[in-house]
Order: structure tokens, then sequence, then C-alpha cells
């Protein structure tokens, strides 16, 4: 088993400093409004003015941030068990402009000697995905460590996760793909927030393509979804090609795939056996066994996140084709 734990990256392990109240977070002026809010039974209210605005760093307490890293790459140390149990720092970049879904979760492969060197990197820092993907390129450049991040929630984000053109609105170059298929090689399946493995419109004849499915609007409700964010239906049984799918994206991540699976492969070389599964557009590691570095471990993973203190344990299963997600607990 493996996990990673990646809370947002935004004002990171604010909501643990107000539980505590934490001095540093009573001596800033938003987060004691925000501890202040929570204790008098209105914490959903103080959670939705921090996600509203995650482009813009509302507490500004670097010291914050580098205390909370500091602890998620010391915990992933600590509970690490070669052979049974494997734990990777990470985080998530969490950018939702306009309501649309973006976040990443953000795995690194090294211990604290190599995650140490860094901060994570957040929606303050930008809201573009090539921005993250250089960080991360900055970061292996600098360590000689490795890092990969997985794109989630894609089913929130009315069709940009996989749009057509890049996020500045350029369109896509060769540099562009082969960034991204480097730096991202998986793809949610499934979690709380709904599947986004595959669409009914897209696998009409797969009696599981609509399972939890929740396409309504974006991650914030903000905007409701069209017919051109979605893959359309085929017509007289033949599913319509690229050109008919200006926000498609289920496709980006599908015309991906291959490249996306030998970057998978590239992440854990020197012939180590790996295990994976492409299903309905969705890429999943499933099941496989390696040493990365000086970890080994067998591992599943479907988008776990959200927690920057210690482990609890965890169940998932798997169901045919399908893994379904039963309890992931962190607190």
């Amino acid at each position: 088993d493996w996990i990673v734990v990646a809370d947002h990256a935004e004002n990171l392990g604010v909501a643990d400093y107000i539980r505590r109240s934490d001095p540093v977070c009573i001596a800033n002026e938003t987060c004691k409004r925000w501890h202040d809010m929570n204790r008098a039974g209105k914490g959903y209210e103080a959670f939705l003015e921090f996600a509203r605005d995650v482009t813009t760093d509302q507490i500004k307490e670097p010291i914050m941030i580098e205390t909370v890293w500091s602890q998620v790459t010391a915990n992933a140390d600590k509970y690490y068990e070669p052979g049974v149990f494997s734990t990777f720092a990470g985080f998530e970049w969490s950018p939702h402009l306009n309501g649309d879904n973006m976040h990443r979760v953000v795995i690194f492969r090294d211990g604290p000697d190599r995650t140490g060197q860094v901060l994570p990197y957040s929606a303050h820092n930008s809201i573009d995905p090539e921005d993250l993907w250089n960080y991360m390129a900055d970061y292996e450049a600098k360590t000689s460590g490795r890092v990969l991040t997985l794109a989630h929630n894609g089913n929130l984000s009315n069709g940009k996760m996989f749009d057509t053109k890049t996020w500045t609105g350029k369109s896509f170059t060769k540099d562009y793909a082969e960034l991204r298929s480097r730096y991202e090689p998986l793809y949610e399946v499934t979690q709380i927030k709904g599947d986004g493995e595959a669409h009914a419109s897209l696998s009409p004849d797969d009696e599981f393509a609509d399972f939890e499915k929740m396409d309504l609007g974006n991650i914030m409700g903000f905007v409701p979804k069209t017919p051109e964010m979605l893959p359309k239906g085929g017509v007289d049984g033949r599913p319509h090609g690229p050109a008919h799918h200006p926000r498609g994206q289920f496709l980006w991540q599908g015309a991906l795939r291959r490249a996306q699976s030998r970057s998978l492969r590239a992440f854990h070389h020197q012939g180590r056996e790996t295990g994976a599964v492409a299903h309905g557009g969705g890429f999943l590691r499933l099941g496989a066994r390696r040493r990365l570095g000086t970890r080994e471990h067998a591992g599943i993973h479907l988008g776990c996140h959200e927690a920057a203190g210690g482990l609890r344990n965890h169940g998932l299963s798997h169901h045919g084709s399908r893994v379904w997600r039963l309890g992931l607990h962190s607190r």
C-alpha cells in the first residue's frame, strides 16, 4: 500500500492552525477572523471566504507554510515502512479561476533531504499549469529528485482540464505536449466529487460510464455546463471526431494516453515491474511493485489527498475494471 498526503498548497495547514488556536494564527488578522468564525459555528462561511479567492494570499504568513511543509516531509519519512507501506510527500496545487477546477496533486518520490529544499507551489504563485510543470522541472534540476503530478476532478473543470488550447489560449506545440506528458502521466479515476473515468456521451455502450457522474457545472457551482463543454454523442452510432469537441475534456487525455503511459514507465525506470490499466479515457496505476530509489512498495492510487497531519488507516477495493473508493481517513 502507498499513500501521498497532499493538503492544498494555498495557505498550507491553515485549518490545523485554526483548530489549535496557534499563536501564529491568532496574531494574524485574517487567520484570527477565520478562527473566530469557526469557533462561532461559521466554519463553512470561513472556508468559502478562503476558497473563493485562492489566487490571493489572504494570510501572508511564510512561517506557517515552511513549518507545515517540514511536518509533511517528516511524516512521510516517519510512517514509511519499506516493502510494506510507502508514504510520499506531496501537496495540491488548487486554482479554480471562475470556479473551473484545475487542481493537481503533486507527488514527490524523494525523502526530506530533497523535498525540504523547496516549498509547495500554489495558485498564489501562478494559475497556469505550465508554470507548475516548470516548477517541477526546476525541482528535478536542483535536487536530482523525481516528481509527478496527478490531475483530478476534470469533471468539474467545464472542459478546461483537457481543453484544445493552452491556459493562455495558445495552440498546442510539441514542447507543450512533451512537458505535460513528462510531468502529468496520471489522471484521477474517481473520488467523492464525482467520476472522471468516462462519460456516457463518449462511451454509450459502457453501462458504468455514468457512474457517480457530476457534470452539471464547475467545482464552485458558478457556471453550468453546456453541451460543447463535454464530448458529444455519436451520429448514426459513430462518435464525432476531435473537430466536433471544442472542449472535449476526455479527448485530450485519451490522445495523450500512450505518451503518458510511456512517461509513467520512465518514472519507474531501471526495469522495475509496473502495472497499469487504461480504461474509458482514464489512466490509473494499479497494483504495481517496484523500487523508487530506496522506496519499494505495492500500490494503488485514487487521488489520496487533503491532509497535512498524521496518517490513519484507509481502505480501497477493486471491482471488475473499476476501482471503488471505500475510505481514506486522515487528520
